[in-house]
């Protein structure tokens, strides 16, 4: 299939999908028969037609789980009945995780973690390596899971092609911390035994400033010098920045029009961006791109704070890492001046995350399991969030995105 006719399809696809979306939101405590008919057909239409474009094939959609997803949109079912129908059914691992998306959508983050679970459960009993599956959920199934006995095995009797040696170096580099020495070594003597704060645009109100700009270095994200940043909430250091993709091309602008930077590092997620740009721009001394760790993300992909930390503990032995400013998504508001005009999330608010293709559990996983074993610290506030249990943490994000 072509580019363009794969993009056109799901370009099509997106249209459609938000027109149903939209009108289950409308009408989401109808009580009335017709609509939950209408409703019901609609459903099975969208999930038969999202399960094929992503997946090549055709599922049966049982009446039982659209009824359970409907009682799910309106709250009226408990989790232990829905937990109790899933352990009899034997849908494919995606089919689950497409639900799970299908809640996520309207913010019901509690109602949907019984099929994100089930998606796991499932994904921890495959036991061919030849499969697709395998790579693709066992093994992020088993680091979410922290089984990393198990994982050590993997990495230790299977050859692991370039995709997926991410693997592989996640277990020898993160979690038993042998550093490999890499291209970018400028990179990794900067930090190595350093004190790095990873600030995140996160609105909290607390005079963090001092603490934060006395650390050897201040990572910060979307920012290339501190001009409209409260320095004295958030400080005024900056020594390395992350972009993510929807503000490369405003960074990129600003490095053509020749704006102050005080980054050291400026680290970009992507090169697709840079086609269009000077040459001078795009081979600046300070920048650099970062890998993909998206593979070791059980479902969809690390937000740029999970790939932040990745990054520096890939490459490098600080001394130490703390955390600042960030509930991982426990409140909607950010920084000032952190949201560009014409940001998805300054246009469409909370609708914007809930579509996103980062998926908080995942990524609020992640940090917990990160946090636990030690990798870094984190302030006040975030600890709290992270002492939460998965259960908790799903019932206060639905008490904040849910219409």
């Amino acid at each position: 299939m072509s580019i363009f006719l794969k993009n056109s399809i799901l370009d099509f696809f997106r249209i459609y999908e938000n027109y149903i979306l939209n009108k289950i939101a409308k009408n989401l405590h109808s009580q009335k028969t017709e609509f939950n008919l209408i409703c019901s057909i609609n459903l099975k239409l969208y999930f038969l037609t999202k399960y094929f474009i992503f997946n090549r094939g055709f599922i049966f959609i049982d009446k039982k789980i659209i009824d359970l997803l409907l009682q799910s949109l309106n709250k009226s079912i408990q989790h232990s009945e829905l937990r109790i129908f899933l352990e009899g059914t034997k849908y494919k691992i995606n089919f689950y995780l497409i639900l799970y998306d299908f809640l996520r959508y309207f913010g019901l983050y509690y109602s949907a973690l019984p099929f994100r679970d089930k998606a796991i459960d499932i994904a921890l009993m495959i036991k061919d390596d030849s499969s697709k599956d395998y790579l693709k959920y066992y093994i992020p199934a088993i680091i979410e899971k922290r089984k990393y006995d198990q994982l050590k095995k993997i990495v230790s009797n299977t050859d692991l092609d370039h995709k997926n040696s991410a693997f592989r170096d996640f277990f020898t580099q993160i979690i038993e911390r042998k550093i490999e020495i890499r291209t970018n070594s400028n990179f990794s003597e900067f930090i190595n035994s350093r004190k790095i704060a990873i600030v995140t645009p996160g609105s909290s109100k607390n005079n963090d400033g001092k603490e934060i700009d006395s650390y050897d270095i201040v990572v910060r994200f979307n920012k290339i010098n501190t001009s409209d940043i409260d320095t004295q909430r958030y400080g005024h250091k900056i020594n390395i920045t992350y972009t993510n993709n929807e503000n490369t091309r405003a960074i990129l602008d600003s490095l053509r029009k020749g704006v102050s930077i005080t980054s050291n590092f400026i680290c970009f997620r992507s090169k697709r961006y840079f086609a269009s740009f000077p040459k001078d721009t795009k081979e600046h001394k300070n920048i650099r791109f970062i890998d993909n760790y998206n593979n070791l993300c059980f479902h969809q992909s690390f937000n740029l704070l999970q790939l932040a930390l990745l990054d520096i503990l890939f490459n490098g032995t600080p001394e130490e890492v703390k955390i600042y400013k960030s509930d991982i998504m426990l409140s909607f508001a950010r920084a000032e001046n952190y949201l560009y005009p014409g940001h998805p999330a300054a246009k469409d608010g909370i609708r914007s995350f809930n579509f996103s293709k980062h998926d908080p559990i995942s990524n609020f996983i992640f940090l917990k399991n990160f946090y636990h074993i030690g990798l870094f610290k984190a302030d006040k506030r975030m600890e709290k969030v992270l002492d939460m249990s998965v259960s908790k943490y799903c019932q206060e994000m639905q008490k904040i995105y849910s219409n």
